[in-house]
């Protein structure tokens, strides 16, 4: 059974890993010789609405927090905000994180004395902010299983929303700073203003200005419940990439044209779109000013209103994540069908285990870090001549390498076609530098018949070696390497048969897949 180290020991031991790391760094240490608090580097759970429900491991069992109710946590904490409910982590003068209902996150690693931390959200919205004007920070914030939004330099802030469906995607703003969107080898940069929408697959979006007031006002009536809205209702923005854009009258082409068509480069809010997604609804931002303005006021009469065809825009995010419902009404912002949450997958994520806060020395431990290293073949066993796939599912790691390369991307796979019983060894480092090798050996079955066989030979499997006569692991211990005689000895050797040569042979290998287990005649003589 693991032990975990005590709350309170883990906490200081981070405190002082961290104090000796800042020694080195350019920004001088305080001239203060006490440690500040426990509580002014730990991370701090606040319950501020239920019903907020708190794991200290994913796989633990829950428990309801009160609201109002302040924990301190710990890496490998869990929480989920359930429907109504609302949250906030803290790190004081470190960093922030909001959570709206319906969230899912989990704190994978938080080493807040170098500014350190990575978080796993895999539903829901909520909104993160580093803080520290100018200070160099590491924040990773896992947006769902296939992105990865990353914050380098505070002040930043920004809010990450799952939206489910047909096309799940993370849905990306950032309303203050910086922020570097990764998935596997794409990279994305969005600025303050700039929102996308990325999925598992397919191309990454190009990123849409959107007003940061509105971003703040859509976020505010989630929070307080006034809207279902996801963040596509609001934020979904497209650009004419053809010549130029026909307005219709209803989604079709055949449906009569409204006003001038659109010009290439023309921006556009998309508040609707038909079932197939060939066809969206576009405004443009006066539209949500009206909103904002009024909740019984009438439209601009210039305002844009048409179906414009989905194949004549580059858009932001998915088509399949705008809402099919027409916005009723001026005061009814235009809302996305529900559908059931996500849930963090087993198969990309099996296993969370809690880490000591702050770990600077390599250890033996095989994912620290809340890593997953998935190494293995389709086939551990194969017959002389045929190949498998080699595999390997990677996340929240630093870098890795196979067979003396460095890899790219998480998930990957590599067909080899080994001659004999063969290991293979992935070479994984973790973002504390810690070194951890996975293997798997493949085993190959000798042909169905031998060339010369033996009949007082006893069948058994290939040594991993077998074609090496010198290696001390070729063959069993009690084996002899032997070389076949062409001609009768004229001296009998004295020697017992399991004893070993005493010069090494001089014959070539043999290339037979299955030697034999020892002499079955005399050896030559010298």
């Amino acid at each position: 059974m693991r032990r975990w180290m005590p709350l309170t020991l883990s906490l200081t031991l981070a405190f002082a890993a961290g104090a000796c790391r800042g020694k080195d760094e350019a920004t001088p240490m305080p001239e203060a010789t006490e440690a500040p608090p426990v509580s002014a580097i730990a991370p701090m759970l606040e319950a501020e609405q239920a019903t907020v429900e708190y794991r200290e491991r994913e796989l633990a069992e829950g428990r309801e927090l009160d609201p109002g109710e302040i924990v301190e946590i710990v890496p490998g904490a869990n929480i989920i905000t359930r429907e109504g409910g609302r949250a906030a982590v803290t790190w004081d003068g470190f960093l922030s994180q909001h959570l709206l209902s319906g969230t899912d996150t989990l704190l994978s690693l938080s080493e807040p004395a170098i500014r350190y931390a990575i978080l796993d959200q895999a539903t829901g919205t909520a909104r993160y902010a580093l803080l520290g004007a100018g200070e160099a920070a590491t924040v990773t914030v896992k947006a769902a299983s296939w992105a990865d939004v990353q914050l380098t330099e505070g002040e930043a802030e920004v809010i990450v929303s799952i939206v489910p469906g047909t096309e799940p995607a993370s849905w990306i703003a950032v309303t203050e700073g910086q922020a570097t969107v990764t998935r596997g080898t794409d990279t994305l940069t969005l600025t303050k203003g700039q929102v996308a929408a990325v999925t598992a697959e397919g191309d990454l979006p190009t990123p849409a200005e959107v007003d940061a007031e509105l971003l703040g006002d859509w976020y505010d009536d989630v929070e307080a419940g006034n809207t279902v809205g996801d963040m596509a209702s609001t934020a979904y923005r497209c650009s004419v990439s053809a010549a130029e854009a026909v307005v219709y009258a209803e989604p079709a082409e055949d449906a009569d044209p409204v006003g001038d068509p659109l010009p290439q480069g023309t921006v556009v809010a998309v508040i609707q779109r038909d079932e197939p997604g060939t066809f969206v609804r576009v405004t443009d931002e006066r539209f949500f000013q009206a909103l904002k303005d009024t909740a019984s006021g009438e439209l601009p009469e210039d305002l844009l209103d048409g179906w414009v065809a989905s194949g004549d825009l580059s858009c932001n995010g998915p088509t399949s994540g705008v809402s099919m419902d027409p916005p009723e009404e001026l005061g009814t912002k235009p809302t996305a069908t529900p559908q059931p949450l996500p849930t963090r997958l087993p198969a990309l994520i099996p296993t969370r285990l809690p880490t000591l806060a702050v770990t600077f020395t390599p250890t033996p431990t095989p994912t620290g870090a809340a890593a997953t290293i998935q190494f293995w073949a389709e086939d551990d066993e194969i017959a002389l001549g045929e190949c498998t796939e080699l595999r390997w599912k990677l996340r929240n790691i630093k870098a890795w390498y196979l067979d003396g390369g460095a890899g790219v991307g998480d998930d990957g796979s590599k067909e080899v076609c080994p001659k004999k019983t063969t290991t293979y060894s992935i070479r994984v480092i973790l973002p504390n530098d810690t070194e951890v090798k996975k293997s798997v050996t493949i085993k190959v079955r000798a042909a169905e018949a031998s060339a010369t066989p033996k009949a007082s030979a006893t069948p058994r499997p290939a040594p991993a070696t077998a074609t090496s006569m010198v290696a001390p692991t070729a063959v069993p211990p009690t084996a002899v390497p032997t070389v076949a005689p062409t001609v009768a000895p004229t001296v009998a050797p004295t020697d017992p048969p399991t004893a070993a040569p005493t010069d090494p042979p001089t014959a070539e290998p043999t290339d037979d897949p299955t030697p034999d287990p020892g002499p079955t005649s005399p050896a030559p003589a010298p």
